[in-house]
């Protein structure tokens, strides 16, 4: 592969890219600092399980902080994600930043490259929105060499998540496993799935905490791409948002602790590691 400018996109794309895209307005993005505080924790935690070492071909599926993090580590970055917006957004940071990361837009599920093309393949909160988790764990030990590192990291379900999902989930008559996946699908499938996999499989809980400034902010914070209740996004109509906000902001600070003048809560993560088989 030829060499690329910090921040440059060489686009790999899945044949079907445009029919994935996931929105993300000013809005969203206006949040993502936010996210990637929250988030980071858990980077690094991935970034420290995948062994990741200067030079190492690193595979990122997903384009939130995990990329730019591996790349300042010394890492030869390539970072996948279904968004274009986002895609772009990221590109942006990491150029302006002066760090050099690939970027391209596929499909996690159905990813863009030949086998054994990566040294470690890692994964921050990408299979809470993927719709085939398990299929994603496949394609990323798929394109990882043999005894290479292939590391996923989940949301776990707690009292307070679950609850605001089946918030969620009563404004819009649903089911709570529309808006919360982890609590049945994610870990429980998952798991096991990537276990199979994999030899030298380990797992680890990683606790995160989460801001409880106002209830819009606290709201959208949860909803982003990648965050605790990702999938509800695409269920919230406008006229919810406000009522919506305002009780899991009552039922976030019901399961929250209030210090140094602010309220936050406390979230957790499961981080799944493991190298892909030699023979």
């Amino acid at each position: 592969m030829k060499p690329h400018r910090a921040g440059e996109a060489i686009t790999v794309a899945s044949p079907d890219a445009t029919q994935h895209d996931v929105p993300a307005g000013p809005s969203a993005f206006a949040a993502l600092p936010r996210l990637d505080a929250l988030l980071q924790p858990a980077a690094d935690e991935v970034i420290k399980a995948a062994a990741v070492v200067d030079g190492q071909r690193l595979l990122s599926v997903g384009a939130g902080p995990l990329p730019l993090l591996a790349a300042r580590r010394g890492a030869v970055v390539t970072a996948v994600d279904a968004s274009q917006a986002l895609l772009a957004r990221r590109r942006e940071e990491a150029r302006d930043a002066g760090i050099p990361v690939t970027w391209s837009l596929t499909r996690p599920r159905s990813l863009a490259f030949e086998e054994a093309t990566y040294e470690a393949s890692a994964s921050a909160f990408d299979a809470m929105v993927s719709r085939r988790a398990t299929r994603m764990a496949a394609e990323m030990f798929r394109v990882t060499r043999p005894g290479g590192m292939v590391v996923i990291a989940v949301w776990e379900p707690n009292e307070f998540t679950l609850e605001a999902a089946e918030l969620l989930a009563a404004h819009r008559g649903g089911d709570v496993t529309d808006t919360q996946p982890s609590a049945g699908l994610v870990l429980d499938v998952l798991a096991p799935h990537f276990a199979a996999l994999a030899d030298d499989f380990h797992q680890r809980s990683i606790p995160l905490t989460l801001p409880v400034d106002s209830a819009a902010q606290l709201l959208e914070d949860l909803l982003l791409p990648g965050g605790p209740l990702a999938l509800a996004n695409r269920f919230m109509e406008p006229g919810n948002r406000q009522a919506c906000a305002a009780e899991v902001f009552r039922i976030a600070r019901g399961h929250g602790s209030h210090f140094a003048g602010s309220w936050a809560t406390a979230l957790r993560c499961r981080v799944l590691s493991g190298r892909r088989p030699v023979t």
